[in-house]
């Protein structure tokens, strides 16, 4: 059973993190259904819905998105896909 929400952190094209700043709530496309707990059996699949900005000129470009379940260190990371010659 995972309960609340997964940890979330931006990556460089090194690995290296990247200042990161993560809020809860809604979204231009989705509502926010707040923390419930969601219980999975073996190869369930689970989504959340996630938004990102880049905002102030001193802007790294993130390449890697880290995601981590709630009350662990264990992560996965995944690379953003390049998208007209820059990534998103």
């Amino acid at each position: 059973m995972l309960s609340g929400c997964a940890g979330l952190a931006s990556e460089g094209s090194g690995h290296t993190a990247l200042p990161t700043q993560t809020g809860h709530g809604d979204t231009y496309f989705a509502a926010d259904p707040g923390r419930h707990d969601v219980t999975l059996q073996a190869g369930d699949p689970a989504y959340a819905n996630l938004v990102w900005t880049h905002t102030g000129a001193e802007t790294a470009a993130a390449h890697h998105l880290q995601m981590s379940p709630t009350g662990g260190n264990a992560h996965s990371t995944v690379a953003f896909e390049q998208h007209g010659g820059g990534q998103r």
